[in-house]
């Protein structure tokens, strides 16, 4: 019997499993801003390069690990909107060729519905543009920024391989 990509995501979402990948994510995403030059800061500098979330996930106040969590779950979900219908050997394959730097409009794409779901919590907690320069639509991000949303989707796919596997064993 197959088993259903949009079954095995549902069941990754609805059992809060996206908070294991929500770690990994933040882990890729602090070791990218690392290798920029970027250090810990109590406060964002551009300028100097700090930035108050480059800790560790555990250290993390419950808001910003509510921002992880929000990434990795619509990373997810994309995948689960998208391969509804598709088995769960075909999403293995897709991811895999994704993590190789296939399908780079697929890519696009779920660097696009990512960043929207951010912007989304940023203006649940009442940001603005005016506060925060990377609240702009996707297209107009500078391609460091958008490559930063695309590190934090390819862990979470990483993790999604790794459960596929472990299910398909």
């Amino acid at each position: 019997m197959s088993i259903e990509a949009f079954d095995f995501l549902s069941e990754i979402i609805n059992e809060g499993r996206y908070a294991e990948a929500a770690s990994l994510a933040h882990d890729a995403w602090r070791e990218e801003k690392e290798a920029q030059g970027w250090t810990y800061g109590r406060r964002h500098n551009e300028k100097k390069k700090r930035h108050p979330l480059l800790l560790p996930f555990e250290k993390l106040n419950e808001q910003q690990k509510i921002g992880n969590n929000l990434s990795a779950y619509s990373t997810t979900n994309f995948f689960r909107s998208r391969y509804k219908g598709a088995s769960l050997s075909k999403l293995k394959s897709v991811l895999e060729e994704l993590l190789e730097g296939e399908h780079s409009e697929l890519m696009d794409e779920l660097g696009e519905y990512v960043h929207s779901h951010f912007t989304a919590s940023m203006i649940a907690q009442q940001k603005t543009v005016a506060e925060r320069a990377d609240m702009v639509v996707y297209e107009d991000l500078d391609t460091p920024v958008q490559e930063l949303d695309l590190v934090i989707a390819r862990a979470t796919m990483r993790y999604l391989l790794r459960e596929i596997e472990k299910k398909l064993d």
